[in-house]
């Protein structure tokens, strides 16, 4: 699962950038700690979808479909 290397480099102290059309998001180390303390997911598998993710937004999810976003590990 591509998901879980994101994670690991995360928890591994890389930074992930997400580039979508509107915006780019970047998540921590940092802010995964703090959201995994409060109990919540960050990041979900887009669950058979193609390739795809949710990413948490507020108390709700967006989905990324593959193609609409680009990643960097670093």
């Amino acid at each position: 699962m591509k998901m879980q290397k994101w994670i690991d480099g995360i928890k591994a102290g890389q930074t992930l950038y997400i580039s979508t059309r509107m915006g780019t998001t970047r998540i921590t180390p940092r802010t995964l700690k703090s959201w995994e303390a409060d109990g919540l997911v960050l990041i979900k598998d887009g669950r058979g979808k193609e390739n795809g993710f949710y990413l948490a937004s507020g108390r709700k999810y967006v989905y990324y479909p593959d193609g609409s976003f680009r990643l960097l590990l670093k």
